[in-house]
């Protein structure tokens, strides 16, 4: 079973907690004076003031408690029937259907708009809105991309109220989203602060725990990193979370950082879409550590995706420390060529009637890790017999554990129990050895891999990504989770990524049924059977696990 990200949209969104940051350009902010520092006659250099409407509008150059610096733009509403008042720069020239980025700072006692205008260069408007923020009694940010009309030649930006009440904004930012890429994180190693605190990044933290966060006076390198606390930890989760930034939608992105932990962490990833939604979704975990271990994971930006922040989150009672962050594009080291393995999790019965024939149709062969605990006591499961069958057809048997527990809550004699029992049972069914295991649930640290280690000759996780050559670890393999919400195309589009890096992918399964209560880790045999002759006619080579492990390591000099 997939482990999924402990994240909520709506449990993140309650109680984020803020702080004033400096926004760090991913490339050149076209903004000129965009703090509004420099001023001419009293007046910032390069802003203008507009109105429209039926309203009173005072503006102010506000000389003291700014953002940043020692300067902010303040608007007073008073009489408002209709229209609208706004500070706004001097229009940029920009590129017609190049994606921008924009930010800035705000407070305001009313909820506040923000709007792009376009010019054609020949004076015809045209008008998007970005964003409609609520009140806020202390400077928050507002960010977003977006992509310039086709026929845009010069744009400006209005931050503006319409209602009675103040608007007080600054530190302004636009960027070009698609030179921005390469940049990955903004302060990635925490070294940058304003009054005490990391610009660019801020405090996040929901459900129900007691959380202490730090800016701490050491690190993995330079003099600073990140650290967050859970204690009478019941739910939730708590991490440090950097500005989002943009991304390539589709890309195959490399994350990594720096981390110490006295538990076991996960990290995460929020993806903001094109149609301002975001979209929290598990990249992998982290495994318990002494002293600074490099985290490194593998993701595939979704369609519609305009931007991206990674959380390195904590979910239990303990401590996690960070630094030295980076994401950015990547491109693999790949093996002589590209191999698929199909792997089904569980041992349910309907692997051996419903996937197994499909899979003998399209000659192809699989490994199917089994709970050994099973075979003989639920019939929902494959009986010892039906398992002796699977191996007979040339499909290769892996081990799933006895009950099938989370590994990590066991002690030591359970722990042993589950990972030896279960291949010693699954020996003596076969008559040959077992060597491969998939982790329950997905979920390991560095006391279950060194069990793992003791019988068996690789792990399967379930966390996301493809094994190359430059990045193969047997005891952490990575794989593409197949759940009722994927698709054909996306496991052709993985099929397709894997044999054009000459990668290896993983498929995982759990159940193959046409049975509605079969739940959310269901593939129906329709869609199996699309998806196995899609592996057939990949021209990828179609390798159990133990075939695969057998030809990989040797290139990666394992």
């Amino acid at each position: 079973m997939k482990l999924f990200s402990r994240i909520t949209a709506a449990g993140l969104l309650a109680v984020s907690l803020l702080l004033p940051i400096n926004p760090a350009s991913a490339s050149t902010n076209i903004i000129a004076n965009p703090s509004a520092e420099t001023a001419s006659a009293g007046q910032p250099t390069g802003w203008s003031q507009g109105q429209w409407g039926t309203g009173t509008a005072t503006f102010s150059y506000l000389a003291s408690g700014a953002q940043d610096g020692s300067h902010a733009l303040g608007i007073t509403m008073s009489g408002y029937q209709s229209g609208d008042a706004k500070w706004y720069f001097t229009p940029v020239a920009v590129s017609g259907s190049q994606q921008y980025a924009f930010s800035d700072y705000y407070h305001a006692t009313v909820g506040t708009s923000v709007v792009v205008q376009s010019d054609d260069g020949s004076g015809n408007y045209t008008y998007l809105d970005l964003q409609t923020v609520p009140a806020s009694s202390s400077w928050q940010q507002v960010s977003a991309n977006f992509t310039a009309p086709a026929n845009a030649k010069f744009i400006t930006i209005f931050h503006l109220i319409a209602a009675n009440g103040t608007l007080a904004t600054d530190n302004f930012s636009l960027t070009n989203a698609s030179s921005a890429v390469a940049s990955g994180v903004p302060n990635p190693s925490v070294e940058a602060n304003t009054g005490g605190q990391p610009n660019s990044w801020t405090k996040t933290v929901w459900g129900t725990n007691t959380h202490a966060f730090a800016y701490l006076n050491s690190g993995h390198t330079g003099t600073h990193s990140l650290k967050v606390t859970l204690s009478n930890y019941q739910s939730g989760t708590a991490n440090w979370m950097y500005q989002p930034q943009p991304v390539v939608a589709g890309g195959h992105y490399l994350f990594t950082d720096w981390y110490q932990s006295n538990v076991a962490t996960e990290v995460d990833i929020a993806v903001t879409m094109q149609d301002g939604s975001t979209q929290y979704l598990y990249m992998g975990s982290a495994l318990k550590t002494v002293g600074w271990t490099k985290e490194r994971l593998e993701y595939d930006m979704p369609a519609g995706a305009v931007s991206a922040s990674v959380m390195h989150l904590l979910y239990s009672n303990g401590w996690l420390q960070t630094d030295d962050y980076a994401m950015s594009q990547y491109h693999p080291t790949g093996f002589s060529r590209g191999l698929v393995t199909v792997t089904l999790d569980d041992g349910f019965t309907n692997q051996y009637t419903n996937a197994l024939p499909i899979l003998q149709q399209n000659g192809l062969h699989g490994t199917f890790y089994i709970i050994s605990g099973n075979l003989t006591s639920q019939p929902d499961y494959m009986t010892a017999a039906q398992v002796k069958a699977l191996k007979a057809a040339g499909m290769e048997i892996g081990s799933h554990t006895v009950t099938h527990p989370d590994l990590t809550t066991l002690g030591a004699t359970r722990l042993t129990n589950e990972l030896k029992n279960s291949q010693t049972k699954l020996q003596s069914v076969l008559g040959s050895p077992v060597t491969d295991f998939a982790s329950p649930y997905g979920t390991y640290d560095n006391r279950t891999v060194a069990a793992i280690q003791q019988y068996y000759a690789s792990q399967r996780t379930t966390d996301p990504g493809y094994n190359s050559k430059d990045d193969l670890d047997i005891y952490r393999l990575r794989v593409q989770n197949i759940t009722n919400t994927t698709t054909p195309a996306q496991v052709q589009a993985w099929i397709n990524q894997a044999a054009a890096d000459h990668t290896w992918l993983i498929l995982v399964y759990h159940q193959v049924s046409t049975d509605p209560a079969a739940g959310e880790y269901n593939t129906t045999p329709a869609d199996f059977t699309t998806e196995m002759t899609t592996v057939h006619n990949a021209g990828l080579a179609n390798l159990t696990m133990a075939q695969a492990l057998a030809e990989v390591t040797p290139q990666a000099g394992q």
